[in-house]
């Protein structure tokens, strides 16, 4: 059998809802307000789907006296990604689209490659000399993670659908913050 859910939030706050998702993550929410839709396909045992995501007043804290390993780098360069995040955060909302694949027992939200851009413009707007070693291990798995076809995703109807959140939920016209905020370079 095949399902289709649709999911949308609007204004939803991060930190009053921990419980949903402070066991699947390994860093801790500080605050946060998201704006998320979503749609994914259940077929059988599999999952397959896209989202689209606003991020704004948002900051991140890895829990204390643990060593986290995110996006498969180690805790040095996690911390620092940490870091660049929420300097990007601090003057931009994160916005971004990812594909949702897996099972429903362990769905896998494919937003590492969006994580990851917004962690190396958050570093780059704080400076880029103390910075250059972890700045190298992003720009290494981000060429890792280009590499992979994500199933039945369609990058076209995942930048119209995040175009129309921003647009209808949020009433914002591209992404705020301009040219700071943009994150190709």
């Amino acid at each position: 059998p095949k399902h289709t859910l649709t999911l949308e939030a609007k204004n939803f706050d991060l930190a009053a809802y921990r419980v949903l998702y402070e066991h699947t993550l390994p860093v801790l929410i500080e605050r946060g307000q998201a704006a998320l839709t979503a749609e994914i396909t259940v077929r059988g045992r599999e999952l397959q789907g896209q989202a689209q995501l606003v991020l704004t007043d948002f900051a991140l804290t890895l829990p204390q006296d643990e060593s986290i390993s995110l996006f498969g780098l180690g805790p040095e360069a996690s911390r620092q990604i940490v870091q660049g995040i929420n300097a990007y955060a601090k003057k931009c909302p994160i916005v971004m689209g990812f594909a949702i694949t897996g099972t429903p027992e362990q769905p896998k939200l494919h937003w590492d490659e969006a994580f990851l851009k917004i962690a190396k413009r958050g570093l780059l707007m704080l400076g880029t000399l103390p910075f250059a070693p972890v700045l190298s291990q992003i720009d290494a798995k981000l060429n890792e993670l280009a590499q992979l076809p994500l199933p039945g995703l369609d990058e076209g109807s995942l930048k119209s659908a995040l175009e129309k959140l921003l647009k209808g939920q949020l009433g914002l016209q591209g992404v705020p913050g301009g040219d700071e905020c943009a994150l190709e370079d």
